[in-house]
């Protein structure tokens, strides 16, 4: 039978690595921080090492994390392994906590999760890349054919075929019939014979790409699959006219095919942002601002006329109209609402080009984001004029307010930041913003706002 080509082991081998060096940094953590091997004598000891590990055996055999799945980018691997890592400590922290176990170091717990976090990401990429390579070796792979024999038939097989690392034997096309002008250099089969194929060859897996007008036999082959344990892949026929990462919802039983994945629908998702949104603008508010505030003010009170703040009404989430606050880097001018801050604009005064290189003028939105208006991190809000002007010419621009708008964002760490003078320019930004909608998550937060830091350390190029 074909699945006795599979690697029996692999999610063995793979959790049984985690063992090794989770081992590893318990033991490691104990030693740095009492200065000594471990005491097999201390009973509390060894009761949180033993919940240590048999937690860690539940959160890996109940979390979706295997990284011997065909296909899975090494970015995932990460992202799930830092979030069993996280749920990892959680649990083990909350059971000192309930089972009184006073006396042990939480330092120690600490320690060792900082070491297992880094052991375990460079031991799945490691595992991840080896099995790979046994898979481009021709080991551990699958028999698949496709069902239908049209130019998506092809693509597909192409893709497939390319990418040998995803350990895929393909046997041949099953259509009644194939598409005019169409060379298939591979086997083909009449689809009436697909069962008596497997019969004698057999199948692992099977990628139907038939027309909906073969819905009857569609259902039999599907029945036939479960039935004698293939994996039986649909592929819809949208990309002909959407070319583009989707994802699928379901209403009662009934798919949906969104335009594009959105992390941010998630309820968790949102609350998780909104509690950082609020920790840390409060804590920039109260430790930062609280003694900044007075002294940028009195600068630039000094040095022009006017008031401390620049207050302007941007557009937000869902095209709402917010009034966005910043401390004030111009003269006072009629133009303020309708003309952007260019690179040597005349209308900036000398705290205010400081202000803006560093971005120190940006701190008061934390404000907005307290009041809920904006978050930390998301796409910059634009003014009203350049809303209504940008979204005429440019597709895909309302798509940046499907969430709040943001101090920072991803095309301002990827250098998209400052005057757009060109359309090429906010184009870029767009595909930047909506990248960022599609693919977001709580660490890539973390990694824009340490970027961010970072350029403001050094001192933004783009800056007006």
């Amino acid at each position: 039978m074909p699945g006795i080509r599979y690697s029996k082991y692999q999610d063995s081998l793979s959790l049984i690595g985690d063992f090794f060096f989770l081992l590893i940094a318990f033991f490691l953590a104990y030693f740095l921080r009492q200065k000594a091997f471990f005491n097999f004598q201390s009973p509390d000891y060894v009761i949180v090492f033993l919940i240590y590990m048999f937690s860690w055996w539940v959160i890996a055999s109940q979390s979706s994390y295997s990284i011997t799945k065909r296909g899975i980018p090494v970015e995932q691997i990460i992202i799930k392994t830092l979030r069993s890592t996280l749920i990892h400590l959680t649990v083990v922290y909350l059971a000192m906590i309930v089972f009184r176990f006073y006396g042990i170091s939480r330092l120690t717990l600490f320690i060792s999760i900082g070491i297992e976090l880094i052991l375990l990401i460079g031991w799945r990429i490691t595992f991840f890349q080896l099995l790979n390579s046994y898979r481009k070796a021709g080991f551990n792979y699958r028999r698949i054919a496709i069902l239908g024999a049209s130019q998506q038939s092809i693509d597909l097989y192409n893709t497939l075929i390319k990418n040998k690392h995803y350990g895929y034997k393909f046997v041949g096309f099953f259509a009644d019939k194939k598409e005019l002008g169409l060379e298939l250099e591979c086997p083909y089969y009449p689809l009436q014979n697909f069962e008596t194929y497997h019969s004698e060859q057999g199948l692992d897996e099977v990628f139907c790409t038939l027309e909906s007008s073969y819905e009857e036999r569609i259902r039999e082959i599907i029945l036939f699959c479960e039935k004698n344990l293939i994996r039986f892949k649909l592929v819809p026929s949208f990309q002909k006219y959407l070319r583009k990462m989707v994802a699928i919802d379901f209403i009662e039983g009934i798919p949906i095919v969104l335009l594009r994945p959105e992390p941010l629908e998630s309820s968790y998702a949102r609350l998780l942002k909104r509690s950082f949104d609020i920790l840390f603008s409060s804590f920039i508010i109260l430790f930062i601002l609280s003694w900044l505030l007075p002294l940028i003010g009195l600068l630039i009170k000094i040095e022009s006329k006017g008031p401390m703040f620049f207050i302007q009404e941007r557009t937000g989430k869902s095209n709402q109209t917010f009034r966005i606050i910043k401390f004030r880097s111009m003269t006072v001018n009629k133009d303020a609402h309708l003309k952007q801050a260019t690179k040597n604009d005349s209308r900036l005064t000398q705290i205010g080009r400081f202000l803006r290189k560093t971005n120190i003028d940006e701190l008061p939105q934390f404000f907005n984001v307290l009041m809920g208006q904006m978050s930390v991190v998301g796409p910059r809000p634009h003014m009203l004029k350049h809303t209504e002007q940008y979204a005429e010419i440019i597709s895909k621009y309302m798509v940046r307010h499907f969430v709040k708008p943001g101090i920072t964002g991803w095309a301002q760490v990827n250098g998209y930041r400052g005057e757009t003078t060109q359309p090429i320019l906010m184009e870029k930004r767009v595909e930047f913003d909506v990248w960022y909608i599609e693919n977001w998550s709580f660490l890539l937060d973390l990694s824009i706002i340490t970027r961010t830091i970072g350029n403001m350390l050094r001192g933004e190029k783009n800056a007006g």
